[in-house]
């Protein structure tokens, strides 16, 4: 599983160095001179309650995620919510989904509080 989720983030920085282009001051030298991005524009964490919704989204916390990034040689990242899940019409109907909504926007906030200079809540 530990493979898939650094196959996941290397996807995931190889779509960022490309949307980049020209925006060399978002990119750090790496230790082979080559660039790495110094910040990863768009990630996700997976509560338990998304990972009920989706299944096959496995649990990720912040601290997992700010260990791939280490791994990756990157600095920061943009944190989005995954609450609108619970109001997608391709699943299931959620009982009270603001409530849901509202918990799992409230999860990710209290998930990245702590890595406040690496991760930026959206």
């Amino acid at each position: 599983m530990r493979s898939s989720r650094v196959k996941l983030i290397l996807m995931i920085v190889a779509c960022a160095a490309a949307s980049l282009g020209d925006a060399q001051q978002s990119l750090a030298p790496a230790a082979s001179g080559s660039l790495t991005p110094a910040i990863d524009h768009h990630q996700h964490l997976f509560s338990p309650a998304v990972h009920n919704v989706s299944p096959t989204l496995p649990p990720m916390n912040a601290t997992e995620l700010v260990k791939l990034l280490d791994e990756a040689g990157i600095r920061r990242a943009v944190v989005l919510s995954l609450g609108y899940q619970f109001g997608n019409p391709n699943k299931p109907p959620v009982p009270d989904e603001y409530s849901a909504v509202k918990a799992e926007n409230d999860w990710t906030a209290g998930q990245i509080a702590p890595f406040g200079d690496r991760l930026v809540g959206f």
